[in-house]
Protein backbone atom coordinates (compact mmCIF):
# COMPACT_ATOMS: atom_id res chain seq x y z
CA UNK A 1 0.00 0.00 0.00
CA UNK A 2 2.95 2.38 0.43
CA UNK A 3 3.25 2.87 -3.34
CA UNK A 4 -0.38 3.97 -3.91
CA UNK A 5 -0.48 7.06 -6.11
CA UNK A 6 -3.84 8.61 -6.98
CA UNK A 7 -3.69 11.26 -9.68
CA UNK A 8 -5.78 14.42 -9.57
CA UNK A 9 -7.85 13.02 -12.44
CA UNK A 10 -8.54 9.80 -10.48
CA UNK A 11 -9.68 11.76 -7.43
CA UNK A 12 -11.90 14.03 -9.55
CA UNK A 13 -13.56 11.03 -11.21
CA UNK A 14 -14.41 9.49 -7.86
CA UNK A 15 -15.47 12.84 -6.40
CA UNK A 16 -17.86 13.42 -9.33
CA UNK A 17 -19.34 9.94 -8.86
CA UNK A 18 -19.81 10.55 -5.12
CA UNK A 19 -21.57 13.88 -5.68
CA UNK A 20 -23.86 12.35 -8.34
CA UNK A 21 -24.79 9.59 -5.89
CA UNK A 22 -25.67 12.21 -3.25
CA UNK A 23 -27.85 14.15 -5.69
CA UNK A 24 -29.47 10.95 -6.92
CA UNK A 25 -30.80 10.04 -3.46
CA UNK A 26 -32.18 13.54 -2.98
CA UNK A 27 -29.23 15.03 -1.15
CA UNK A 28 -28.15 14.49 2.43
CA UNK A 29 -30.23 16.31 5.03
CA UNK A 30 -27.56 15.85 7.68
CA UNK A 31 -24.10 14.39 8.16
CA UNK A 32 -25.44 11.00 9.22
CA UNK A 33 -27.25 10.61 5.90
CA UNK A 34 -24.14 11.62 3.98
CA UNK A 35 -22.12 9.06 5.90
CA UNK A 36 -24.73 6.39 5.10
CA UNK A 37 -24.45 7.19 1.38
CA UNK A 38 -20.66 7.03 1.53
CA UNK A 39 -20.77 3.70 3.34
CA UNK A 40 -23.18 2.31 0.78
CA UNK A 41 -20.81 3.22 -2.07
CA UNK A 42 -17.83 1.82 -0.17
CA UNK A 43 -19.66 -1.47 0.39
CA UNK A 44 -20.31 -1.74 -3.35
CA UNK A 45 -16.66 -0.95 -4.07
CA UNK A 46 -15.40 -3.51 -1.54
CA UNK A 47 -17.85 -6.34 -2.20
CA UNK A 48 -18.70 -5.86 -5.86
CA UNK A 49 -15.65 -4.22 -7.37
CA UNK A 50 -17.47 -0.95 -8.16
CA UNK A 51 -15.05 1.29 -10.00
CA UNK A 52 -16.02 4.75 -11.32
CA UNK A 53 -14.89 5.42 -14.87
CA UNK A 54 -13.85 8.65 -16.52
CA UNK A 55 -17.00 8.76 -18.69
CA UNK A 56 -19.23 9.04 -15.63
CA UNK A 57 -20.15 5.37 -15.50
CA UNK A 58 -19.00 2.54 -13.27
CA UNK A 59 -17.58 -0.94 -13.82
CA UNK A 60 -18.35 -3.96 -11.66
CA UNK A 61 -15.86 -6.39 -13.19
CA UNK A 62 -12.64 -6.81 -11.25
CA UNK A 63 -9.36 -7.11 -13.09
CA UNK A 64 -6.90 -9.81 -12.24
CA UNK A 65 -4.65 -9.10 -9.29
CA UNK A 66 -7.16 -6.99 -7.38
CA UNK A 67 -6.49 -6.65 -3.67
CA UNK A 68 -8.32 -8.88 -1.17
CA UNK A 69 -10.78 -6.48 0.43
CA UNK A 70 -12.00 -9.14 2.83
CA UNK A 71 -8.68 -8.73 4.64
CA UNK A 72 -9.03 -6.20 7.52
CA UNK A 73 -5.43 -5.16 7.01
CA UNK A 74 -6.24 -3.99 3.50
CA UNK A 75 -9.15 -1.87 4.73
CA UNK A 76 -6.96 -0.36 7.45
CA UNK A 77 -4.27 0.47 4.90
CA UNK A 78 -6.82 2.12 2.63
CA UNK A 79 -8.01 4.25 5.52
CA UNK A 80 -4.42 5.33 6.18
CA UNK A 81 -4.10 6.41 2.55
CA UNK A 82 -7.16 8.63 2.98
CA UNK A 83 -5.91 10.39 6.10
CA UNK A 84 -3.89 12.98 4.21
CA UNK A 85 -6.05 13.33 1.14
CA UNK A 86 -7.52 16.72 1.99
CA UNK A 87 -11.07 15.56 1.23
CA UNK A 88 -12.48 16.91 4.49
CA UNK A 89 -12.51 20.56 3.49
CA UNK A 90 -14.02 19.86 0.10
CA UNK A 91 -16.85 17.84 1.58
CA UNK A 92 -17.60 20.43 4.23
CA UNK A 93 -17.72 23.14 1.63
CA UNK A 94 -20.23 21.14 -0.36
CA UNK A 95 -22.44 20.03 2.50
CA UNK A 96 -22.11 22.82 5.05
CA UNK A 97 -21.05 20.41 7.80
CA UNK A 98 -18.00 22.09 9.28
CA UNK A 99 -19.38 22.01 12.81
CA UNK A 100 -19.50 18.20 13.13
CA UNK A 101 -15.89 17.09 13.06
CA UNK A 102 -16.40 13.46 13.97
CA UNK A 103 -18.99 12.87 11.27
CA UNK A 104 -16.94 14.77 8.72
CA UNK A 105 -13.86 12.70 9.44
CA UNK A 106 -15.92 9.54 8.99
CA UNK A 107 -17.10 10.64 5.55
CA UNK A 108 -13.61 11.73 4.56
CA UNK A 109 -12.16 8.38 5.66
CA UNK A 110 -14.78 6.47 3.68
CA UNK A 111 -14.36 8.53 0.52
CA UNK A 112 -10.61 8.23 0.76
CA UNK A 113 -10.91 4.49 1.21
CA UNK A 114 -13.20 4.31 -1.79
CA UNK A 115 -10.64 6.22 -3.83
CA UNK A 116 -8.02 3.68 -2.82
CA UNK A 117 -10.36 0.88 -3.81
CA UNK A 118 -10.86 2.58 -7.18
CA UNK A 119 -7.10 2.78 -7.70
CA UNK A 120 -6.65 -0.94 -7.20
CA UNK A 121 -9.65 -1.94 -9.32
CA UNK A 122 -9.35 0.73 -12.05
CA UNK A 123 -10.26 -0.82 -15.46
CA UNK A 124 -7.80 -0.34 -18.30
CA UNK A 125 -8.70 -0.68 -21.94
CA UNK A 126 -12.44 -1.22 -21.75
CA UNK A 127 -14.04 -2.94 -24.68
CA UNK A 128 -16.35 -1.17 -27.10
CA UNK A 129 -20.07 -1.10 -27.22
CA UNK A 130 -21.85 -4.31 -28.22
CA UNK A 131 -23.18 -4.75 -31.71
CA UNK A 132 -26.84 -4.06 -32.29
CA UNK A 133 -28.96 -7.19 -32.05
CA UNK A 134 -29.57 -8.47 -35.54
CA UNK A 135 -33.14 -9.58 -34.90
CA UNK A 136 -35.38 -10.30 -31.98
CA UNK A 137 -37.81 -13.22 -32.45
CA UNK A 138 -40.79 -12.80 -34.80
CA UNK A 139 -43.33 -10.33 -33.35
CA UNK A 140 -46.27 -12.72 -33.72
CA UNK A 141 -46.22 -13.49 -29.99
CA UNK A 142 -49.16 -13.92 -27.65
CA UNK A 143 -47.89 -12.51 -24.37
CA UNK A 144 -51.07 -13.50 -22.54
CA UNK A 145 -50.07 -17.15 -22.96
CA UNK A 146 -47.18 -16.66 -20.56
CA UNK A 147 -47.68 -17.29 -16.85
CA UNK A 148 -48.23 -13.82 -15.40
CA UNK A 149 -49.02 -14.81 -11.82
CA UNK A 150 -46.67 -13.23 -9.25
CA UNK A 151 -44.37 -15.60 -7.41
CA UNK A 152 -43.48 -15.62 -3.76
CA UNK A 153 -40.51 -13.60 -2.63
CA UNK A 154 -37.29 -15.64 -2.76
CA UNK A 155 -35.07 -15.69 0.30
CA UNK A 156 -32.70 -12.73 -0.07
CA UNK A 157 -29.29 -12.49 1.50
CA UNK A 158 -29.62 -10.55 4.73
CA UNK A 159 -26.43 -8.63 4.08
CA UNK A 160 -28.14 -6.83 1.20
CA UNK A 161 -31.45 -6.00 2.85
CA UNK A 162 -30.17 -5.30 6.35
CA UNK A 163 -30.65 -1.80 7.71
CA UNK A 164 -27.67 0.50 7.87
CA UNK A 165 -27.09 1.46 11.50
CA UNK A 166 -24.47 4.02 12.42
CA UNK A 167 -24.08 6.76 15.04
CA UNK A 168 -27.53 6.01 16.41
CA UNK A 169 -29.21 6.62 13.04
CA UNK A 170 -31.07 3.74 11.36
CA UNK A 171 -31.87 4.05 7.66
CA UNK A 172 -33.76 1.44 5.64
CA UNK A 173 -31.88 0.34 2.55
CA UNK A 174 -33.62 1.44 -0.67
CA UNK A 175 -33.72 -1.45 -3.15
CA UNK A 176 -35.95 -2.52 -6.05
CA UNK A 177 -38.68 -4.98 -5.03
CA UNK A 178 -40.57 -5.96 -8.20
CA UNK A 179 -40.23 -5.50 -11.96
CA UNK A 180 -43.39 -5.48 -14.09
CA UNK A 181 -43.26 -6.12 -17.85
CA UNK A 182 -46.49 -6.16 -19.85
CA UNK A 183 -48.53 -7.63 -17.02
CA UNK A 184 -45.86 -10.08 -15.80
CA UNK A 185 -44.46 -9.44 -12.33
CA UNK A 186 -40.96 -10.50 -11.28
CA UNK A 187 -39.51 -10.41 -7.78
CA UNK A 188 -36.16 -8.60 -7.62
CA UNK A 189 -33.28 -10.47 -5.97
CA UNK A 190 -30.06 -8.53 -5.23
CA UNK A 191 -26.86 -10.33 -6.25
CA UNK A 192 -23.14 -9.69 -6.20
CA UNK A 193 -21.05 -10.03 -9.33
CA UNK A 194 -17.48 -11.20 -8.85
CA UNK A 195 -14.90 -11.97 -11.53
CA UNK A 196 -17.49 -11.49 -14.27
CA UNK A 197 -19.80 -14.22 -12.90
CA UNK A 198 -23.46 -13.14 -12.97
CA UNK A 199 -25.53 -15.48 -10.76
CA UNK A 200 -28.93 -16.58 -11.99
CA UNK A 201 -31.94 -15.58 -9.89
CA UNK A 202 -33.30 -18.29 -7.58
CA UNK A 203 -36.49 -18.61 -9.61
CA UNK A 204 -37.33 -18.12 -13.28
CA UNK A 205 -40.02 -15.64 -12.20
CA UNK A 206 -37.42 -13.50 -10.44
CA UNK A 207 -34.78 -11.09 -11.73
CA UNK A 208 -31.32 -10.58 -10.29
CA UNK A 209 -30.43 -6.95 -9.60
CA UNK A 210 -26.74 -6.05 -9.61
CA UNK A 211 -26.42 -4.57 -6.17
CA UNK A 212 -25.27 -0.94 -6.24
CA UNK A 213 -26.55 0.02 -9.70
CA UNK A 214 -28.90 2.84 -8.76
CA UNK A 215 -28.75 5.27 -11.69
CA UNK A 216 -28.97 2.71 -14.46
CA UNK A 217 -30.68 -0.26 -12.81
CA UNK A 218 -29.00 -3.41 -14.16
CA UNK A 219 -30.98 -6.66 -13.87
CA UNK A 220 -30.67 -10.21 -15.18
CA UNK A 221 -33.46 -12.54 -16.29
CA UNK A 222 -33.11 -16.28 -16.88
CA UNK A 223 -33.43 -17.10 -20.58
CA UNK A 224 -36.39 -19.47 -20.28
CA UNK A 225 -38.67 -19.86 -23.33
CA UNK A 226 -41.44 -17.88 -21.62
CA UNK A 227 -39.10 -15.05 -20.64
CA UNK A 228 -37.54 -14.90 -24.11
CA UNK A 229 -41.01 -14.73 -25.65
CA UNK A 230 -42.00 -11.93 -23.29
CA UNK A 231 -38.95 -9.81 -24.13
CA UNK A 232 -39.36 -10.54 -27.84
CA UNK A 233 -42.83 -9.00 -27.69
CA UNK A 234 -41.55 -5.63 -26.47
CA UNK A 235 -41.99 -2.71 -28.82
CA UNK A 236 -40.54 0.82 -28.52
CA UNK A 237 -42.38 2.66 -25.79
CA UNK A 238 -43.62 -0.43 -23.95
CA UNK A 239 -43.51 0.15 -20.24
CA UNK A 240 -41.29 -1.45 -17.60
CA UNK A 241 -42.28 -0.58 -14.02
CA UNK A 242 -39.76 -0.89 -11.17
CA UNK A 243 -41.26 -0.70 -7.69
CA UNK A 244 -38.94 0.24 -4.82
CA UNK A 245 -38.87 -0.98 -1.23
CA UNK A 246 -39.72 2.52 0.04
CA UNK A 247 -42.87 2.85 -2.06
CA UNK A 248 -42.09 4.86 -5.23
CA UNK A 249 -42.51 3.27 -8.65
CA UNK A 250 -40.16 4.25 -11.50
CA UNK A 251 -41.29 4.00 -15.12
CA UNK A 252 -39.04 3.13 -18.03
CA UNK A 253 -39.82 2.95 -21.76
CA UNK A 254 -38.34 0.16 -23.89
CA UNK A 255 -35.86 1.68 -26.35
CA UNK A 256 -34.21 -1.30 -28.03
CA UNK A 257 -32.01 -4.38 -27.73
CA UNK A 258 -28.33 -5.12 -28.30
CA UNK A 259 -26.14 -8.21 -28.15
CA UNK A 260 -23.00 -8.02 -26.05
CA UNK A 261 -20.26 -10.39 -24.98
CA UNK A 262 -20.89 -11.98 -21.55
CA UNK A 263 -17.79 -10.29 -20.12
CA UNK A 264 -18.72 -6.80 -21.40
CA UNK A 265 -18.86 -4.25 -18.58
CA UNK A 266 -20.32 -1.34 -20.56
CA UNK A 267 -23.89 -2.32 -19.69
CA UNK A 268 -23.18 -1.47 -16.05
CA UNK A 269 -22.52 2.18 -16.92
CA UNK A 270 -24.16 4.69 -14.58
CA UNK A 271 -23.95 7.72 -16.88
CA UNK A 272 -27.69 8.30 -17.29
CA UNK A 273 -30.90 7.08 -15.65
CA UNK A 274 -32.31 3.95 -17.21
CA UNK A 275 -32.93 0.23 -16.87
CA UNK A 276 -30.84 -2.55 -18.41
CA UNK A 277 -32.19 -6.11 -18.50
CA UNK A 278 -29.95 -8.96 -19.68
CA UNK A 279 -30.97 -12.49 -20.65
CA UNK A 280 -28.80 -14.90 -18.66
CA UNK A 281 -27.75 -18.49 -19.38
CA UNK A 282 -29.00 -18.57 -22.97
CA UNK A 283 -27.49 -21.92 -23.99
CA UNK A 284 -25.69 -22.09 -27.29
CA UNK A 285 -25.43 -18.31 -27.66
CA UNK A 286 -21.94 -16.73 -27.57
CA UNK A 287 -23.48 -13.33 -26.79
CA UNK A 288 -26.36 -12.24 -24.60
CA UNK A 289 -29.38 -10.10 -25.47
CA UNK A 290 -29.57 -6.90 -23.44
CA UNK A 291 -32.76 -4.86 -23.25
CA UNK A 292 -32.42 -1.10 -22.80
CA UNK A 293 -35.13 1.15 -21.38
CA UNK A 294 -35.04 4.90 -20.76
CA UNK A 295 -36.31 6.57 -17.61
CA UNK A 296 -39.45 8.67 -18.00
CA UNK A 297 -38.64 11.93 -16.16
CA UNK A 298 -42.10 13.42 -16.77
CA UNK A 299 -43.92 10.69 -14.86
CA UNK A 300 -44.18 10.91 -11.10
CA UNK A 301 -46.26 9.62 -8.24
CA UNK A 302 -49.46 11.60 -7.65
CA UNK A 303 -48.85 13.48 -4.43
CA UNK A 304 -50.91 15.59 -2.09
CA UNK A 305 -52.14 19.09 -2.87
CA UNK A 306 -55.13 18.14 -5.02
CA UNK A 307 -58.64 18.51 -3.67
CA UNK A 308 -61.14 15.66 -4.10
CA UNK A 309 -62.19 15.79 -7.72
CA UNK A 310 -65.65 15.79 -9.25
CA UNK A 311 -65.87 13.60 -12.35
CA UNK A 312 -67.33 15.23 -15.46
CA UNK A 313 -67.77 13.92 -18.98
CA UNK A 314 -66.10 15.32 -22.07
CA UNK A 315 -68.18 18.19 -23.47
CA UNK A 316 -69.97 18.98 -20.21
CA UNK A 317 -69.50 22.48 -18.71
CA UNK A 318 -68.71 22.87 -15.01
CA UNK A 319 -68.16 26.02 -12.90
CA UNK A 320 -65.20 26.15 -10.51
CA UNK A 321 -65.78 28.14 -7.30
CA UNK A 322 -68.32 30.43 -9.01
CA UNK A 323 -65.55 32.17 -10.93
CA UNK A 324 -64.39 30.02 -13.84
CA UNK A 325 -66.47 27.94 -16.23
CA UNK A 326 -64.63 24.97 -17.80
CA UNK A 327 -65.76 22.90 -20.78
CA UNK A 328 -63.44 20.04 -21.86
CA UNK A 329 -63.72 19.51 -25.62
CA UNK A 330 -61.44 16.79 -27.00
CA UNK A 331 -58.19 14.88 -26.48
CA UNK A 332 -55.88 13.69 -29.22
CA UNK A 333 -52.29 12.35 -29.51
CA UNK A 334 -50.00 14.51 -31.63
CA UNK A 335 -46.82 13.85 -33.57
CA UNK A 336 -44.70 16.72 -32.24
CA UNK A 337 -40.90 16.90 -32.10
CA UNK A 338 -39.09 16.42 -28.81
CA UNK A 339 -40.93 13.40 -27.37
CA UNK A 340 -38.58 10.76 -25.87
CA UNK A 341 -38.58 7.28 -27.44
CA UNK A 342 -41.78 5.46 -26.55
CA UNK A 343 -43.59 8.67 -25.63
CA UNK A 344 -46.09 10.85 -27.43
CA UNK A 345 -47.62 14.29 -26.98
CA UNK A 346 -51.23 14.31 -25.82
CA UNK A 347 -53.31 17.44 -26.49
CA UNK A 348 -56.43 18.36 -24.50
CA UNK A 349 -58.67 21.13 -25.87
CA UNK A 350 -60.92 23.07 -23.48
CA UNK A 351 -62.88 26.31 -23.07
CA UNK A 352 -62.57 28.71 -20.12
CA UNK A 353 -64.99 31.53 -19.31
CA UNK A 354 -64.43 34.21 -16.66
CA UNK A 355 -67.65 34.37 -14.60
CA UNK A 356 -66.51 37.29 -12.44
CA UNK A 357 -67.37 40.95 -12.90
CA UNK A 358 -63.70 41.87 -13.00
CA UNK A 359 -60.41 40.70 -14.46
CA UNK A 360 -59.24 37.18 -13.49
CA UNK A 361 -55.53 36.37 -13.36
CA UNK A 362 -54.73 32.85 -14.54
CA UNK A 363 -50.97 32.83 -13.95
CA UNK A 364 -50.23 30.63 -10.95
CA UNK A 365 -53.91 30.12 -10.16
CA UNK A 366 -54.54 27.01 -12.27
CA UNK A 367 -53.21 23.47 -12.00
CA UNK A 368 -53.72 20.63 -14.46
CA UNK A 369 -52.16 17.25 -15.27
CA UNK A 370 -52.83 13.88 -16.88
CA UNK A 371 -52.98 10.84 -14.58
CA UNK A 372 -52.78 7.22 -15.72
CA UNK A 373 -54.49 4.20 -14.16
CA UNK A 374 -51.40 3.45 -12.05
CA UNK A 375 -51.67 6.87 -10.39
CA UNK A 376 -48.66 8.43 -12.08
CA UNK A 377 -49.08 12.07 -13.10
CA UNK A 378 -47.76 13.78 -16.23
CA UNK A 379 -47.37 17.57 -15.95
CA UNK A 380 -48.05 19.97 -18.83
CA UNK A 381 -45.24 20.77 -21.23
CA UNK A 382 -44.54 23.65 -23.59
CA UNK A 383 -44.61 22.31 -27.14
CA UNK A 384 -45.02 24.11 -30.48
CA UNK A 385 -48.52 23.63 -31.89
CA UNK A 386 -48.06 25.40 -35.21
CA UNK A 387 -49.61 23.52 -38.10
CA UNK A 388 -51.42 21.00 -35.88
CA UNK A 389 -54.82 22.68 -35.97
CA UNK A 390 -54.90 23.00 -32.18
CA UNK A 391 -55.59 26.09 -30.09
CA UNK A 392 -52.99 28.39 -28.47
CA UNK A 393 -52.07 28.19 -24.77
CA UNK A 394 -54.00 30.18 -22.17
CA UNK A 395 -53.42 33.93 -21.83
CA UNK A 396 -52.12 35.32 -18.55
CA UNK A 397 -55.53 36.79 -17.63
CA UNK A 398 -59.18 36.92 -18.66
CA UNK A 399 -61.29 40.03 -18.74
CA UNK A 400 -64.77 39.99 -17.20
CA UNK A 401 -66.99 37.63 -19.21
CA UNK A 402 -64.18 36.72 -21.62
CA UNK A 403 -64.16 33.22 -23.12
CA UNK A 404 -61.09 31.52 -24.62
CA UNK A 405 -60.43 28.14 -26.19
CA UNK A 406 -57.01 26.67 -25.39
CA UNK A 407 -54.96 23.50 -25.75
CA UNK A 408 -52.86 21.90 -23.01
CA UNK A 409 -50.10 19.48 -24.05
CA UNK A 410 -48.56 16.63 -22.06
CA UNK A 411 -45.84 14.06 -22.78
CA UNK A 412 -47.08 10.58 -21.83
CA UNK A 413 -46.04 7.00 -22.48
CA UNK A 414 -47.63 5.56 -25.60
CA UNK A 415 -48.71 2.48 -23.65
CA UNK A 416 -50.91 4.41 -21.21
CA UNK A 417 -53.00 5.90 -24.02
CA UNK A 418 -54.44 2.47 -24.74
CA UNK A 419 -55.28 1.95 -21.07
CA UNK A 420 -57.07 5.28 -20.75
CA UNK A 421 -55.99 8.33 -18.73
CA UNK A 422 -57.70 11.02 -16.69
CA UNK A 423 -57.34 14.78 -17.11
CA UNK A 424 -57.33 16.80 -13.87
CA UNK A 425 -58.00 20.52 -13.84
CA UNK A 426 -58.41 22.76 -10.81
CA UNK A 427 -57.89 26.10 -9.13
CA UNK A 428 -54.62 26.32 -7.25
CA UNK A 429 -53.65 25.82 -4.57
CA UNK A 430 -56.70 24.11 -3.04
CA UNK A 431 -59.76 25.14 -5.02
CA UNK A 432 -62.31 23.00 -6.80
CA UNK A 433 -60.86 20.20 -8.93
CA UNK A 434 -62.55 18.21 -11.69
CA UNK A 435 -61.38 15.09 -13.47
CA UNK A 436 -62.31 14.09 -16.99
CA UNK A 437 -61.86 10.47 -18.17
CA UNK A 438 -60.20 10.57 -21.59
CA UNK A 439 -61.13 7.80 -24.03
CA UNK A 440 -58.62 5.04 -24.73
CA UNK A 441 -56.78 5.51 -28.00
CA UNK A 442 -57.52 2.62 -30.37
CA UNK A 443 -55.61 3.75 -33.44
CA UNK A 444 -52.04 2.98 -34.43
CA UNK A 445 -49.34 5.08 -32.81
CA UNK A 446 -46.49 3.48 -34.73
CA UNK A 447 -46.50 2.12 -38.30
CA UNK A 448 -47.68 -1.47 -38.75
CA UNK A 449 -46.55 -3.93 -41.42
CA UNK A 450 -48.35 -7.17 -42.34
CA UNK A 451 -47.56 -9.75 -45.01
CA UNK A 452 -50.60 -10.37 -47.19
CA UNK A 453 -49.06 -12.74 -49.74
CA UNK A 454 -45.76 -14.41 -50.61
CA UNK A 455 -45.14 -15.75 -54.12
CA UNK A 456 -42.08 -17.44 -55.64
CA UNK A 457 -41.56 -16.09 -59.16
CA UNK A 458 -39.50 -17.50 -62.05
CA UNK A 459 -35.80 -17.03 -61.51
CA UNK A 460 -36.08 -17.70 -57.78
CA UNK A 461 -37.35 -14.21 -56.94
CA UNK A 462 -39.65 -14.01 -53.92
CA UNK A 463 -42.37 -11.33 -54.05
CA UNK A 464 -43.96 -10.22 -50.76
CA UNK A 465 -47.17 -8.19 -50.79
CA UNK A 466 -47.11 -5.94 -47.72
CA UNK A 467 -49.79 -3.77 -46.14
CA UNK A 468 -48.28 -0.71 -44.44
CA UNK A 469 -50.37 1.38 -42.04
CA UNK A 470 -48.85 4.67 -40.85
CA UNK A 471 -49.36 5.79 -37.26
CA UNK A 472 -49.15 9.36 -36.01
CA UNK A 473 -46.38 10.27 -38.43
CA UNK A 474 -45.82 10.11 -42.19
CA UNK A 475 -43.82 7.06 -43.27
CA UNK A 476 -41.14 7.08 -45.96
CA UNK A 477 -39.17 3.89 -46.66
CA UNK A 478 -36.10 3.49 -48.87
CA UNK A 479 -33.99 0.45 -49.70
CA UNK A 480 -31.62 1.39 -46.88
CA UNK A 481 -34.47 0.99 -44.38
CA UNK A 482 -35.00 -2.69 -45.24
CA UNK A 483 -32.66 -5.26 -43.65
CA UNK A 484 -32.43 -8.71 -45.24
CA UNK A 485 -30.70 -11.80 -43.82
CA UNK A 486 -30.42 -14.97 -45.86
CA UNK A 487 -30.83 -13.11 -49.13
CA UNK A 488 -30.75 -9.72 -50.85
CA UNK A 489 -33.20 -7.19 -52.21
CA UNK A 490 -34.43 -8.01 -55.71
CA UNK A 491 -34.00 -5.70 -58.71
CA UNK A 492 -37.63 -4.65 -59.13
CA UNK A 493 -38.37 -2.69 -55.94
CA UNK A 494 -39.99 0.71 -56.48
CA UNK A 495 -38.62 2.76 -53.60
CA UNK A 496 -39.34 5.06 -51.88
CA UNK A 497 -42.58 3.93 -50.27
CA UNK A 498 -44.62 6.78 -48.81
CA UNK A 499 -47.72 6.66 -46.59
CA UNK A 500 -49.28 9.77 -44.99
CA UNK A 501 -50.02 9.74 -41.25
CA UNK A 502 -53.17 7.78 -40.44
CA UNK A 503 -53.34 6.22 -43.92
CA UNK A 504 -52.39 2.85 -45.37
CA UNK A 505 -50.80 1.53 -48.55
CA UNK A 506 -49.90 -1.75 -50.23
CA UNK A 507 -46.44 -2.44 -51.65
CA UNK A 508 -44.55 -5.32 -53.24
CA UNK A 509 -41.12 -6.23 -51.86
CA UNK A 510 -38.87 -8.19 -54.23
CA UNK A 511 -36.29 -10.49 -52.61
CA UNK A 512 -33.58 -12.85 -53.87
CA UNK A 513 -33.21 -15.72 -51.33
CA UNK A 514 -29.80 -17.34 -50.86
CA UNK A 515 -31.41 -20.77 -50.53
CA UNK A 516 -30.88 -23.32 -47.79
CA UNK A 517 -31.22 -20.80 -44.96
CA UNK A 518 -34.22 -18.96 -43.50
CA UNK A 519 -34.95 -15.60 -45.09
CA UNK A 520 -35.50 -12.79 -42.59
CA UNK A 521 -36.75 -9.29 -43.39
CA UNK A 522 -36.76 -6.37 -40.93
CA UNK A 523 -38.39 -3.01 -41.64
CA UNK A 524 -39.86 -0.38 -39.35
CA UNK A 525 -38.46 -2.40 -36.40
CA UNK A 526 -40.68 -5.37 -37.31
CA UNK A 527 -39.22 -8.69 -38.42
CA UNK A 528 -40.57 -11.53 -40.54
CA UNK A 529 -39.08 -14.95 -41.22
CA UNK A 530 -40.01 -16.61 -44.52
CA UNK A 531 -39.30 -20.23 -45.32
CA UNK A 532 -38.80 -20.85 -49.03
CA UNK A 533 -39.54 -24.45 -50.01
Amino acid sequence: MDDVRLTAEDLKTFDDFYRRRLAEVGGARDDAEELAVARDILQAAVNDGLTPTADGGASYVRRQGAMDWTDPATIQAAAQVSSGSGRGKALCAAGGCGHVKDMLMGVAMLVGAMAAVAWFLWPRGAKGEGDEAGLMPTPAVTVEAADTSPTSLPTLESEFLADIVDAGVKTGLVVPRTLEIKGSSFVVQPVKITAGDWPLPDDERAVSWVYGTVVNYVLGLEATPANKTLLASLRPGDELLLRMSTGPAYRFAFAGAVRVAPQASEIFGQTRPGLTLALLDDEGQPTRVVIRAVYEPNSEEVRGGWSPAETVEMGRAVTLDDMLRLTPLESKPLALPGAPPGSVHLAVDYVLENRLDGRLSLSGNLAHQVVDIQGLAYPPTLSPLGGTGRYPPLPAQLEAGQTVTATAVYVVLEAVLREGVTWRFGLAPSGTTVQVPLPSYTGFLEPQVTVQEAALLPGGVLALTLDLVAGLRDVTLTAADVQVQGGTLGPDNAFPWQVPAGSSGQFTLSLQPDGGVPLTVVLLEQGFEITVE
